[in-house]
């Protein structure tokens, strides 16, 4: 009887699944050096990696109170309309890893080297871009402002 009464929990359980929240499809991966751009053709998205704006992140061998955060700088342009610049973290409390440009996301995955390079041209993003959006709760993705026609990147 146990086993009956489980078996059909689990099968209501089951039912109870959100079958209306859409799927979210990855579009692209991208690994990006600093101040390179990449295009994601298909939702029309220039992504470039701007800027390292801090690096605090605990050595991966060292013994620290807290994990450290590191701040990135996306430049995201559409076609037509003028380029945004997002800051994104790699710890959660810090702010988001993900932003959100006109339904669509782009997820920090990773920033390489684990530690402050001795060159700030070693640093490469690692981001994961989706078609669509899911609804997450947290921090939002810092939007810094908009960028002029003059001072977009070519």
């Amino acid at each position: 009887m146990t086993r009956l009464v489980a078996a059909a929990l689990l099968v209501l359980a089951a039912a109870c699944g959100d079958s209306t929240s859409p799927e979210r499809v990855t579009e692209a991966r991208l690994t990006l050096g600093l101040e390179e751009t990449a295009t994601v053709a298909s939702l029309d998205l220039q992504i470039t990696f701007d800027q390292v704006l801090e690096d605090s992140r605990c050595h991966p061998q060292g013994y620290c109170i807290w994990p450290g955060n590191a701040t990135v700088a996306l430049e995201v342009k559409r076609e037509g309309r003028p380029a945004r610049l997002f800051l994104l973290c790699t710890h959660p409390h810090v702010c988001s890893a993900v932003l959100e440009v006109d339904g669509h996301e782009v997820e920090l995955v990773e920033l390489d080297p684990p530690i402050q390079p001795s060159a700030e041209g070693e640093y490469r993003v690692m981001l994961r871009v989706y078609a669509g959006s899911a609804d997450r709760p947290g921090r939002p993705a810092i939007a810094v402002g908009r960028r002029g026609p003059g001072s977009a990147r070519s």
